[in-house]
């Protein structure tokens, strides 16, 4: 599972991107794929032509995106931080040495709006430069700071 993470996150960082679309059949025919149900597939941000499947460890590539509708390059692409919550917040915290203020508010399960008031109150420190990036830890020790 780590390998399959750590290969996510270089395609992110590299400017893949998200597909949100329908992808036809015949995609995972002609892979073989033994279970297209977890097919979740990245595009290269340029071109958007090269497709590559990270729904398991088979690595699956395509070097063309006939058979995905809408096309990659029609569609609104995801930014950068929506890729990353394809972690969990435990494997994000653990991964990641500071966090966007999206990124914290995720791992946190509170609105952005809230995360700010946090910083406000002085209950989570942030960089004192913009952009705003909080310690992992501190939101790790918040994921886990509840009463019983």
């Amino acid at each position: 599972m780590g390998d399959l993470i750590d290969r996510i996150i270089r395609l992110v960082e590299r400017g893949w991107k998200g597909y949100e679309g329908y992808v036809d059949k015949s995609v995972y025919e002609e892979l073989d794929c033994p279970a297209p149900i977890f097919g979740k597939w990245l595009f290269e941000g340029g071109k958007a032509q090269e497709m590559t499947c990270v729904g398991c460890n088979r690595e699956c590539h395509r070097d063309s995106a006939e058979g995905f509708f809408p096309q990659p390059s029609a569609i609104a692409v995801r930014n950068f931080k929506n890729a990353y919550f394809s972690l969990s917040p435990q494997e994000m915290v653990k991964r990641l040495p500071l966090l966007k203020v999206d990124q914290a508010a995720y791992c946190l399960n509170m609105s952005e709006r809230h995360v700010y008031e946090l910083i406000a109150k002085g209950e989570l420190a942030a960089l004192r430069e913009k952009p705003v990036r909080i310690k992992s830890a501190d939101v790790a020790f918040l994921m886990n700071d509840f009463d019983e």
